[in-house]
Parts: structure tokens; sequence; C-alpha cells
């Protein structure tokens, strides 16, 4: 090839090749590392008496290094996030310029998906994914007693205390000793003032604004391309970054700025001597945060579960993350890439979409296409590199700029088919009051302590109803009329007293109407003295919760009767739930 003149170096779906961190021709599996902020590149590239290969357009150069043992291990992605820190790592993509996937994915940006191009933009917080309806999906482990807010941007929510649910495995899983809980979490959100400002009101982003998503119900097929979105830290440049550490127990990394040589192939010891190893990718900045998105292709979890020991099959084509916290889950590597080079063998443009996670990175969200909708099928759990078995430090450790992500890595991410059941089953309506319409359901239910598991044969099954009336949604039912709206329900309800609007939502519930019907009046007030008596034993008078109260009360038409009743029972159960026909 003439001096001087641009090549291509094309890797994609290489995966029967030695790609440039030679990952196919490594030997040995991870280990798994519980809660620790380690992170082990993949740097053993020369390795294993292995071919490395470097694709140069038209031929295969081959270097040949001596055989090592190896060894690897997991990170979960516990990270700063995690406990209290700032936030997650955002993922990284191999495009030289990464500029497009900073903002909304479009036409350009992802031409395999024309037409079709927002999965969830606006939906991704800086813990999870917002469902809708205030729901949001996360990560368990970023989760710690003093987390209270979720954001979108710069939009800040509080989290509804007491409203964090813990998803659980099925019989299989426990009866063959995983936990009970899964590393899934669920939360609802509050409005920004008490009546007003829902994520669905306020946030919009590059042109995209929220939806209600839908969990995927059956688990990916291997190849299926996904679309990964995250919020954190951003890469600290465009530039490849590639280092170099000695062969001891106790490596020292040589970082580079740039990746001037890295594809070399005059003189490959001039950046990878036979005695040292190598890493190819990029740093992390360590003060600019963002919002990214990537594409990846699921791997095959047998495959993954040759090489990760604490990745396992669970049976029915389903395999689990077998941490302190076991999760059904997927994966796939951060593999595939195409560049150009220039006439010295630097890269200067290319390098795709495909993503890799980064430590902190937990609870993001991964999309696929189904063929006429996009659905929300992971979460993101934990990334996975290699290192050699005699090796100490991972590069990120030594060369001081914090996290950094290189080829090969693997990433973790939870099944949500597996877990698509149980997550229906409480973001919907309680029993009894099942939606009818059509178009989105607004109606807006927060049951307190409602709890759904699995029984011995393995169906979902409801634990507990919940208990009703926590209007001013502090997290407890209680009062007695004397407080104020912030932590009275009894007097939240009082105020809300014949309310109405046309249908349900979260500030009709928070004045009072509880079946959500878009009315406050007297099932409503059966349903909040129901939840009274249950938390605090209390038995609640209408008059002087609703009389009492300064209210002139004016029984709906046809409900002097009703009111009656009540009265003549000491406002006893002669009343019935206005239920929604239930739905076949």
């Amino acid at each position: 090839m003439p001096a001087g003149s641009p090549a291509e170096i094309h890797c994609r779906n290489c995966t029967k090749l030695a790609k440039i961190t030679g990952f196919d021709k490594m030997e040995g599996r991870y280990r798994l590392l519980h809660h620790q902020l380690y992170r082990f590149p993949r740097s053993e590239s020369l390795l294993a008496g292995a071919e490395h290969r470097t694709f140069t357009g038209q031929r295969l150069m081959r270097e040949k290094y001596p055989s090592t043992p190896l060894a690897a291990r997991l990170l979960v992605l516990w990270a700063a996030l995690a406990f209290g820190g700032s936030a997650a790592e955002a993922i990284v993509v191999m495009n030289l310029d990464p500029t497009a996937n900073y903002a909304a994915p479009n036409d350009t940006s992802l031409p395999e998906f024309a037409g079709h191009t927002d999965p969830g933009w606006a939906n991704i917080t800086q813990r999870g994914v917002y469902l809708g309806n205030g729901w949001v999906l996360s990560a368990n482990h970023t989760f710690d007693s003093s987390t209270t807010q979720d954001k979108f941007r710069d939009e800040a929510f509080d989290i509804v205390p007491n409203s964090t649910i813990r998803l659980k495995n099925t019989a299989l899983l426990t009866n063959a000793g995983y936990t009970t809980n899964a590393d899934l979490k669920l939360y609802r959100l509050n409005s920004q003032s008490q009546f007003d400002g829902t994520p669905e009101q306020v946030v919009s982003v590059d042109g995209s604004t929220i939806q209600r998503l839908s969990i995927g119900h059956s688990r990916m097929s291997t190849n299926k391309e996904v679309v990964v979105m995250t919020e954190g830290r951003i890469r600290s440049n465009s530039d490849l970054v590639y280092w170099t550490g000695d062969k001891t127990s106790d490596p020292t990394w040589q970082g580079q700025t740039d990746c001037i040589g890295c594809f070399n192939s005059s003189d490959p010891d001039q950046y990878a001597p036979s005695n040292r190893q190598l890493a190819v990718g990029y740093q992390i900045s360590q003060t600019t945060s963002g919002y990214a998105w990537g594409t990846n292709k699921v791997e095959s979890s047998s495959q993954i579960a040759q090489r990760l020991e604490d990745f396992k099959s669970a049976g029915s084509g389903y395999y689990l993350l077998d941490d302190s916290v076991d999760t059904v889950a997927q994966g796939f590597y951060f593999d595939d890439y195409e560049f150009t080079l220039d006439g010295t063998r630097t890269p200067t443009s290319g390098g795709g979409n495909e993503m890799q996670a980064a430590a902190g990175d937990s609870g993001g969200g991964i999309f696929s296409w189904n063929g006429s909708s996009w659905e929300l099928n992971g979460t993101m759990l934990a990334v996975a590199n290699y290192i050699h078995s005699g090796y100490a430090k991972a590069i990120h450790q030594d060369n001081g700029s914090g996290d950094d992500i290189v080829y090969g890595d693997l990433n973790v991410f939870a099944d949500l088919s597996y877990y698509s059941s149980q997550i229906e089953a409480y973001i919907s309506a309680p029993e009894g009051y099942e939606w009818a319409g059509t178009g989105d359901d607004t109606r807006f239910f927060s049951l307190v302590n409602r709890e759904y598991g699995y029984d011995s044969t393995g169906n979902l099954v409801q634990l507990s109803a919940g208990v009703w009336g926590d209007i001013n949604l502090d997290g407890v039912v209680s009062g007695d009329g004397t407080g104020s709206w912030e932590d009275d329900d009894v007097t939240a309800f009082a105020q809300g007293w014949g309310w109405e609007q046309a249908s349900g939502d979260m500030f009709s519930w928070k004045r009072g109407d509880l079946n959500q019907d878009g009315v406050t009046d007297w099932s409503d007030f059966a349903l909040l003295r129901q939840g009274i008596a249950e938390t605090t034993g209390a038995q609640l008078s209408f008059a002087a919760v609703v009389g009492g109260s300064g209210v002139t009360v004016v029984p709906e038409p046809g409900s002097a009767a009703l009111l009656a009743g009540l009265a003549s029972l000491g406002f006893g159960w002669c009343w019935r739930k206005r239920q929604k026909p239930s739905v076949q």
C-alpha cells in the first residue's frame, strides 16, 4: 500500500477471529468480585500463544506472543452512584466523534431504525428508566438509605417514600438456592409541586418527550440488535487511547493520550513489545456528564457462561448472574468496530455506534424493536474484562484518570422478560379496578405495602393487597384531620371533597379520588376509612372529616339514602366499590 494512502480497518461481527484485544484466543474464566469498586480491563491482548490480528483492509497482520495463563474477574456496577456519589459513568461508544450519540437518535445517526429511532430518549433518568405514570425501573444496587430523588437532565423529582419495590425471583430459582430478591427495583416519583409538574408535563429533550414504555415479554435472541441509553460522565476526548503494562504481578501502566501507532503494521513492537500487555480504548472524563446512547448485539448466553463462571443456566433457556444477589440476565461485548486509517495507520474517523457500559452505569435501559414498536428488554447491571491471573491491578487504577474503556469489555444486563409479569402487576391498577378504556391509562394508584411474589409452582400471586389512603404521598396512611395536607391524609381528603374531573390521575388522587373515577365522593371516603382503620385502628366519622372541617356537605343526587345508611351504621360497610369493568 502506498505511503500516505488511507486504509480501512474492519471488524464487523468478527467473533470467530482474534479481535484487537484478542478475545476469542483467551483462555481462563471470569471470577466475580462482590461489591468492589474494581474493574479489570481485558488488557491481555498479546496472549495465550495466540495470533493477535490487526485488520489492515486487504490482509491480516499476525503477531505471535508467548503463551500466558489467564483468569478473569467481573465488576458489578456499584461505583459512585451506588453509595451517594455523583452521576453514574455513561456508556462509551466507539465513534471517534461521538457527538451524535449525545443527542436523541435520528434517521441519520441510527439509520437501521429510520422512521422510528426513539426508544425512549426522554425517559432516561439519572438512576434508571422511567416507565410512565410515575414509575421508574432501576438496578437495586444504585440505591442506599440516603436516596430520595431522581432526575431527568436538570429536572429533579422526589421519590415517594415507601414506594420502592424489590422484584423477586421465581420458586425455580429460590428452591435451587438462589436469592429470593433480584437486583431490580421499582419506585414511584412524585410531582414537582403539590398539584403540578409530573415528568410527562415538564420533560422534553431534543424534541423527544416522555412516552409510556412497554416491557418485553420474550427473551431476546442471540444477535438481536439493541439500543442502550444511560446518563453519566462521558469520554474525556474523541481520541483513541492505548496503554501498555509490564507482565508482572503488580504492573505499571503507561497510558498515551492518543493512539498513534496502535495499528502500525511496520513496527508493532514500538507500542507492544512481547514482554508487555496492550489495551486500546477510551478514557472517561471525571468532570463532564451527559446522556448517551449506542448500539450492540446480544451475545449467546451459553458462550458467556463458558467464560464467566458466575453466569449460569437457570433452565428453560434462561441464564442468571449468580452474585450475592441473583438476577436472570443476558449480555453483549464491546467488539464491533470500523475505523478509517490515514497513511501513518492512525485512526481518523469511524468507530460506529457500538457501546460499552462503565463502572457506575447500572440502571440504564436496553431497548429492542419488535417489528412494530420499541420494548424495554433490559436493565444494565455489570461489566467485566479479562486480566492476567498473575496481575494485581487494572489499567484504570494506575493511570490516574479514572475509569477507562477498552475493546473487548463484557456487559451484563437483567433480562426483563423474566420479570415482566411482576413489573406489570405492580404498575397496573389494583384488583377490581382494571382499565377498560382506550389509550393511555392516566389513573394513579399508590397503595402502601402492596406486594407480589410467586407460589411453589411459579405462578405470580398477590401477597398483600396494600393499604388505601396515602393521599398526600408521604409513604404512610395516617392522620385524624387536625394536621396539614402534607402530613395528614384525612385533612387532604377533606380539602379535596367534591373534586371532579374527567378521569383519575395523580392530582385527583391527591384530592382524595382514591378509586380514580375522577370524583372525590363517598366511595373514596370508604376506602380512606378502611386504610386508616388498618393502619391506626381509628374509625373515621364522615361528619367530623368533611362537615366538621367547615365544608358544606351536599350529597350527590341519589346518595342521600346512602349517607343515611352509613350514618345509621356508624359508617360501616354498607357500600360498594365503584369498579371499572374487568378486561377480559
